[in-house]
């Protein structure tokens, strides 16, 4: 089976990925920014660069495809909500 945690590099997102390395599953860690993608990878940790605020949603679908499940742990700011 394989995850997606998206949220990977947050507050809660750090500690399950240290979960996860602990496990056997196979995970894949979700971030934002290019430089947390290489911090992971130099951890051997298999990343993901996925920007649910600014990736359209035709792109953030065909970055989950093909995991079989996505831990969603991030939290985003949609200002047009706020107002």
């Amino acid at each position: 089976m394989s995850i997606l945690l998206i949220g990977a590099n947050g507050g809660v997102g750090k500690h399950l990925v240290n979960q996860f390395k602990d496990s056997d599953e196979a995970f894949t860690a979700g971030v934002r920014k290019e430089d947390q993608v290489e911090s992971l990878k130099a951890e051997g940790v298999d990343s993901l660069l996925i920007d649910v605020e600014a990736d359209d949603i035709d792109t953030l679908k065909e970055k989950i495809k093909g995991f079989d499940k996505v831990i969603f742990f991030c939290w985003f700011w949609w200002k047009h909500w706020c107002r």
